[in-house]
């Protein structure tokens, strides 16, 4: 079930109300993993995600009938199904790579100054899929008592396969971006962080 916009924004406000360094209510005690972003890969923006209709097939896909992962499987059928699922964990474009609480998604988020921060999203097989059924927003936590914290909601671009929102300068590394993501069997989103080190000299 989607939240309308109407909800998330109130949970937006809220969350731009949270002290720094404080947790704020929709993720006190939920244990949310967090990550060191990695290097983004130099060069152009467009990440070149492709996204086929047999991995919109699979679990976690738009198109996926069945089991879905995060049950038991069962002998026989659902266990084909299945086979070889979360056996790659690894972030394919350098970014911070995540399980979803549901486990049928996968989820990485890079960051850059040029390109600002880029989500793709993966079936329970780490195969691209699009992006379009998800809804997501960061919350940027400065580490300097003088900067602000930002918030963004994230937009689609390139063909629905990533969500992408800018940072602006407001804010200097290192810092700490949570992310919400609200996922298509949700009702409400789930936290992910990422630490976003210093720049290297």
């Amino acid at each position: 079930m989607r939240l309308p916009a109407a909800i998330l924004f109130p949970v937006a406000l809220a969350l731009s109300m949270a002290p720094h360094g404080q947790a704020s209510d929709m993720h006190k005690g939920h244990g949310a993993p967090t990550h060191t972003a990695g290097m983004a890969k130099p060069g152009s923006c467009d990440l070149a995600v492709r996204v086929t209709e047999a991995a919109e097939r699979q679990a976690g896909g738009a198109h996926h009938k069945g089991m879905p992962a995060s049950h038991h499987a069962v002998p026989g059928k659902d266990m084909v199904h299945m086979k070889g699922a979360h056996t790659i964990h690894e972030p394919q474009h350098g970014g911070a790579f995540f399980m979803a609480p549901n486990k049928m998604h996968h989820l990485e988020g890079m960051y850059s100054e040029a390109c600002g921060f880029q989500l793709v999203f993966y079936n329970a097989f780490t195969k691209s899929i699009r992006a379009d059924r998800f809804r997501a927003m960061i919350k940027v936590v400065p580490t300097k008592d003088d900067e602000p914290e930002v918030m963004r909601f994230l937009s689609k671009t390139q063909h629905d396969t990533v969500l992408h929102a800018t940072v602006g300068n407001e804010v200097s590394r290192p810092f700490t971006i949570e992310l919400y993501i609200e996922f298509p069997d949700s009702d409400e989103p789930q936290l992910f962080t990422i630490k976003v080190p210093a720049k290297s000299s």
